[in-house]
């Protein structure tokens, strides 16, 4: 599912860039908050959560905010000249190259 919505995301770059619309994806990693799945997850399956955590390059979740601030930057000036891009925001939870 997530392939063929960043490869959507693309055309609609493609299709609508002479518009002056801009269209991007944001892929977040491991997102930690009160209540939601990783905190259930720490409750529950502890062992699985510190195995998550130790395959996250920075060392610790990410947060909802910060998921919040890349995409606030996609929609600001400051990122004019991006489109058509998946914007992995994992702190280096995914290994390889990303294309």
């Amino acid at each position: 599912m997530k392939a063929a919505l960043i490869t959507y995301g693309e055309q609609l770059a493609q299709a609508f860039g002479p518009k002056g619309v801009r269209v991007n994806v944001v892929s977040p990693g491991s997102i930690y908050f009160e209540g939601g799945s990783w905190h259930r997850i720490q409750l529950n399956r502890p062992e699985l959560y510190r195995t998550i955590l130790d395959g996250i390059a920075l060392g610790r979740y990410g947060t909802p905010e910060e998921v919040a601030n890349v995409v606030v930057f996609l929609l600001s000036p400051r990122a004019s000249w991006v489109t058509g891009k998946n914007v992995i925001v994992d702190g280096g939870q995914v290994k390889g190259m990303h294309f």
